[in-house]
Parts: structure tokens; C-alpha cells; sequence
């Protein structure tokens, strides 16, 4: 059987890449140029720990702290969730699987970016699937914070 929301994820992910590539002018690899390194990545890791638990168990205090400007947090009656970024120019929404149970969370990779975000790839595991879901929290500093300003579905 086919699993539809995993293919419109991966599908989305794939028209999101071509778009990036066309964008930059199809030459992915001379736009990218060296950032000085963030030293403690650790934080990271568990800031984006306490957002999935938060967003798992309804913590709507702490999720709302962790959120840039410009960026909400909807719950939907199924359940399931999203983080909504939308700064006027550019709307960007982040499918989240809360209407299930959360099993465990690991992350699996982390970068920085040329514009001063910060990605932290999770793989969250909810109960009933059998592989993880990946979610990518880009975070940005404000007044000296880091905080949440999207999240991107991977395969």
C-alpha cells in the first residue's frame, strides 16, 4: 500500500530542490562559500530536543519561546501541526506528525548557512511508522537567541 503523505513529502522535497537549483542560477556548488564554524553545537541538539517534546506533548508556552518572529505555531484538529514562517516575502510551512505518538528523536546531521541560520537535521520516530521522520529546524539568532524560524520535511 502507499503511503501518500510520505510521497507528497518526498515529492515536495524533490520540486523544492530543482527550484533551489534553478533559482541559484543551476551552479549549487560556487554559491556556497565558507562560514566561520559555531561552537557549540551541542545546544543544538537539545534545543531541538525540547521543541519536538514540547510540540508532542501541547507545550505551547515553551514552543511559542522558541519561535523567531514571523513564525506560529498551528495546531490542526486532526492533531498534526505546522510551523508557519511568513516574513511578507516568502511563506514557509513545516508538516508536523504531532497527532501521533513520539517514540524517540536522534539528530542526524548539522550545518550552518552563508545567511547565519543554523539547520539541525532531527529523525523523529512516531509510533505506527517504520522509519523516521526527518525534520530540518533552521534556526536564526535574535537579540543574541537562537530561535525557530522553519522547519523542513526530508527524506
Amino acid at each position: 500500500m502507499i503511503n501518500w503523505k510520505r510521497s507528497v513529502l518526498g515529492l515536495a522535497f524533490v520540486l523544492v530542490f530543482v527550484l533551489t537549483y534553478f533559482l541559484l542560477g543551476g551552479d549549487i556548488a560556487t554559491k556556497v562559500k565558507q562560514v566561520e564554524p559555531i561552537e557549540d553545537r551541542n545546544n543544538f541538539d537539545k534545543l531541538s530536543r525540547e521543541f519536538i517534546d514540547a510540540v508532542y506533548i501541547g507545550d505551547k508556552n515553551i514552543i511559542e519561546s522558541q519561535l523567531a518572529k514571523g513564525t506560529s505555531y498551528v495546531k490542526s484538529p486532526d492533531g498534526s501541526s505546522i510551523i508557519r514562517f511568513d516574513d511578507g516575502k516568502t511563506l514557509v510551512e513545516g508538516y508536523m506528525a504531532t497527532d501521533k505518538k513520539l517514540v524517540s528523536m536522534h539528530q542526524k546531521w548539522h550545518t550552518n548557512e552563508d545567511n547565519g541560520a543554523y539547520i539541525s537535521s532531527m529523525e523523529v520516530y512516531v509510533k505506527g511508522d517504520s522509519w523516521p521522520l526527518t525534520w530540518n529546524i533552521y534556526f536564526i539568532q535574535e537579540n543574541k537567541e537562537w530561535k525557530i524560524y522553519m522547519i523542513e520535511n526530508g527524506i
